[in-house]
């Protein structure tokens, strides 16, 4: 057997997955950035990078917000230990999900790009096949409602461990309010 055909059997036949494979390896160091950088050719993650970068901000932004590595290859957030928003690392799938609320659900779902999210419609999850089907404003608003909602149903034990009482009632109104923007 041809070596040259047999290594390209065990190519992706996207050339985008093969490159991407990076992400998740560029995300779990200090710096994400440099070490994208020297493994991928700018053109193929720089962008993409930066479009799952703004969304790790914001979320790492709200109160008491964690990240890690989940499934393979989706950066989860948590507050508490439960999901408030899941992004694929990857190309070829949605490229945002999140809880909302069942009238922004009803709503969302209505939009072209935007579908119930697969395993967690029923809990009202939905899922942006592409960064456009919503403006970044409206990506950050529902965010913040996500991870309002999913903090609202932690046990109230854990609520006072991971906030003061005014952070806490936000969270019951899935808003955030301007104390504490630097902690998580």
């Amino acid at each position: 057997m041809n070596p040259a055909l047999a290594e390209a059997d065990f190519r992706p036949a996207n050339p985008l997955v093969a490159k991407s494979q990076c992400f998740s390896r560029a995300l779990q160091t200090d710096s994400p950035r440099s070490a994208l950088r020297s493994t991928c050719q700018p053109a193929c993650c720089n962008l993409r990078l930066m479009n799952i970068e703004w969304v790790r901000r914001f979320c790492l932004s709200l109160p008491s917000a964690t990240e890690q590595v989940q499934w393979g290859s989706d950066l989860v957030f948590k507050v508490g230990g439960k999901l408030f928003a899941v992004m694929p690392l990857e190309p070829g799938g949605p490229w945002l999900s999140f809880k909302c609320s069942p009238e922004d659900f009803a709503e969302l779902i209505e939009r072209p790009e935007i579908r119930p999210a697969a395993y967690l419609a029923r809990a009202h999850w939905v899922s942006l096949e592409t960064e456009s089907a919503l403006s970044r404003e409206e990506v950050e608003r529902l965010i913040r409602q996500s991870h309002g909602l999913v903090a609202s149903r932690l046990p109230k034990k854990v609520q006072a461990k991971l906030l003061d009482g005014g952070k806490q009632a936000a969270w019951k109104h899935g808003r955030k309010t301007g104390q504490g923007r630097d902690s998580h």
